[in-house]
């Protein structure tokens, strides 16, 4: 995910100089990035869910997964 919304930065300043073709690739990883952010949300509540003990370091990794998702945006 990370280094989806890392590539998805880069593209986007390329596109910045009006590269339509590019503005498009960027939308479609956006789309990748947010399914991505889903599963692995759906992913952290099965486990916190299975592992209490774990539950502070489920949520420090939800924040980090939704600020690699906002960096998409």
């Amino acid at each position: 995910m990370f280094d989806i919304a890392k590539d998805m930065l880069d593209l986007s300043l390329k596109a910045f100089v009006m590269n339509v073709e590019l503005a498009k690739k960027i939308a479609n990883m956006d789309d990748e990035v947010d399914k991505l952010y889903g599963e692995t949300i759906q992913t952290f509540f099965k486990t916190a869910g299975e592992h209490k003990q774990e539950f502070m370091q489920i949520t420090q990794l939800s924040f980090i997964a939704r600020f690699i998702e906002r960096i998409g945006d």
